[in-house]
């Protein structure tokens, strides 16, 4: 599925439509009176109005803008990412200069269907404040390439150098240590514990919300570095759905064909591959990969018990995000109790040992 993956401004201005061609202008729009049309058009998909929390909002492109990187004194709108599904491009709202989002949806493979549910999920979200604001749905001329429509999204990275930071992103960053440590200080294992409670606590929201995510990791999970109040954002929900579990059909008739997806996808539940169906359980499947890959790179072993848990193969055997909540929690707790006592037994028998991290670490403080 698509997803806004995060870049740095260098890369990022180096991205062009793998069609060789400009994405489509916004429309000026009455944005009451395309909603009312929108809703019409719906109409012809009654299960998308049951399975819908809301009907998003529409916004008029009047005042929204692509951004633009200069290459051979020619203007190019800025790719944020690219997925099979369509194009997510860097915008701003002139009157304000806030960044935005622009996601184009491909005409071949999704539909108003698709567009719509996606955007009555995320806008039913953003009350959580862990997903990006949803400014709304707008309208693009006419492109064979797109759907009709597009979402409108805020835009989680820095404004002034449009870097953006992913889970991913950030473990490879660990991973190569202080080759980035001039690009933003490296974590400590306090700092990554935290972060795994804040993606757990995250999950738990957007569950307690009623909407099954069916496409969780690290990839479509963004930081914004805020000092010490450091925020993540789950973003893409393409794949999501409200207070129903989800019907998946990967077109696969044998178990050679399914065990082979299964070793290539191996954030996908096995349910899904096997019964066709997707559970909250299996966003817990896939939080296990992404809580494993953070523990092994990052070295947190007091993680793994809860890796294990996670990936247990039937659904009913794994915790609920809510039960994960607590146990992340404690290990949070028990890191900086440790991190405290070291520093007490340092400082009391090596006082000039210098500091046990080699940057100032990045708190992700806990709620």
């Amino acid at each position: 599925m698509l997803c806004l993956r995060a870049t740095t401004h260098t890369d990022l201005s180096l991205l062009l439509d793998p069609q060789g061609a400009p994405p489509p202008q916004l429309k000026v729009i009455d944005p009451a009176q395309e909603r009312e049309s929108f809703r019409r058009q719906l109409q012809q998909y009654p299960e998308t109005i049951t399975a819908m929390p809301c009907l998003p909002r529409f916004v008029s492109g009047a005042e929204i803008e692509y951004v633009t990187t200069r290459r051979d004194e020619i203007g190019i709108p800025m790719l944020a990412g690219i997925g099979q599904y369509g194009c997510v491009y860097v915008a701003r709202h002139m009157p304000s200069g806030q960044i935005l989002t622009i996601k184009l949806l491909s005409n071949e493979s999704t539909s108003i269907y698709d567009l719509a549910l996606e955007a009555s999920i995320t806008q039913h979200l953003e009350v959580t404040t862990v997903v990006p604001n949803f400014w709304g749905v707008a309208v693009v001329e006419q492109d064979d390439r797109y759907l009709h429509y597009c979402l409108i999204q805020e835009y989680v990275g820095s404004v002034r150098t449009l870097e953006a930071f992913d889970v991913n992103i950030l473990v490879t960053i660990n991973r190569l240590g202080q080759y980035f440590q001039s690009c933003m200080p490296l974590f400590n294992s306090v700092d990554w514990t935290a972060l795994c409670c804040r993606i757990v606590s995250a999950l738990n929201t957007i569950h307690k919300m009623g909407v099954v995510i069916n496409d969780l990791k690290g990839d479509n999970i963004l930081i914004r570095f805020q000092g010490a109040t450091n925020h993540i954002f789950f973003i893409d929900f393409g794949m999501a759905r409200y207070r129903s579990d989800l019907s998946v059909n990967y077109g696969l008739t044998t178990d050679e064909e399914r065990e082979e997806f299964l070793s290539r996808f191996f954030l996908t539940a096995p349910e899904i591959v096997f019964t066709g169906w997707c559970y909250k359980a299996s966003d817990i499947y896939s939080l296990g990969w992404l809580l494993g890959s953070i523990s092994v790179t990052c070295d947190l072993p007091q993680m793994r018990g809860i890796v294990d848990w996670c990936l247990r193969p039937l659904p009913s055997q794994r915790p609920t995000a809510k039960q994960l909540v607590q146990a992340t929690k404690d290990i949070f707790y028990d890191a900086i109790a440790r991190k405290m006592l070291l520093s007490q037994t340092t400082n009391t028998f090596a006082p000039n040992c210098g500091s046990f991290t080699h940057s100032r670490p990045i708190t992700f403080l806990y709620k």
